[in-house]
């Protein structure tokens, strides 16, 4: 459900998701739901983590609503790391590091969203200087209550999205299981000499019909079939 399995990895690169990471697909719904225009912009990742910054910048470049920007990922080993950073007119922080982006690292009214939680003694902070980023930026997102709901919004979803995925694919098993204990029992019921009505003959379709299964007049032999296992 966090979509950190290769599979969901290879489906997220490919375009098409059956999850999403949940910290990223929070930025994402942050930013579509505030109405910040995301195609056509630089978005700046700084972070390359497979929970944040991969999922993250993959996401944003996809074709389609939340996606379309000109993304860069930054990290630890990029040259001139600020005057990269004040190219973003979206930035997204997610390096694990307090306070680690100043104002002067930021371009006029863009757009911050800070994803970093550390503990200091003043307790917790970003990984953005809040305070005097703020006076710089556009938006921003606070530390703590800003990304962290989003990221158990979404682990939510997954959930429920999981949920259902199972259960329809636990219907369409036990359908096909249903399918052949009645073929192999009425072909066992017909070696036997048994009359048991045929596969498609108008006793089975009335019998349907009237809400009762086709072979429920069947001895108590073979009455572990379909009604037993039916969803």
């Amino acid at each position: 459900m966090d979509a950190f399995h290769p599979e969901n990895v290879g489906r997220i690169v490919q375009g098409r998701p059956r999850f999403l990471p949940c910290t990223p697909h929070g930025i994402q719904q942050l930013l579509i739901r505030r109405q910040i225009p995301i195609a056509g912009q630089h978005v700046v990742v700084l972070g390359r983590s497979d929970i944040v910054g991969k999922p993250m910048a993959v996401m944003l470049m996809q074709r389609g609503p939340g996606g379309d920007a000109t993304v860069t990922v930054c990290h630890s080993r990029t040259r001139d790391l600020p005057a990269m950073l004040r190219q973003a007119d979206i930035l997204i922080v997610a390096m694990g590091q307090p306070k680690f982006v100043k104002a002067e690292m930021v371009k006029p009214g863009a757009v911050v969203i800070d994803v970093g939680i550390n503990r200091s003694e003043t307790g917790l902070v970003g990984d953005v200087d809040f305070e005097a980023v703020r006076q710089v930026a556009g938006q921003i997102t606070p530390v703590p209550g800003g990304v962290g709901p989003l990221t158990i919004a979404m682990l939510l979803q997954n959930t429920l999205t999981a949920a259902n995925y199972n259960g329809r694919n636990r219907r369409q098993r036990l359908e096909v299981l249903v399918e052949e204990l009645d073929s192999l029992v009425h072909r066992g019921a017909v070696e036997e000499g048994l009359d048991v009505p045929g596969v498609g003959t108008r006793v089975q379709r009335d019998r349907y019909a009237r809400g009762l299964h086709p072979l429920d007049d069947r001895p108590d032999w073979l009455m572990f079939t379909s009604r037993s296992f039916s969803p």
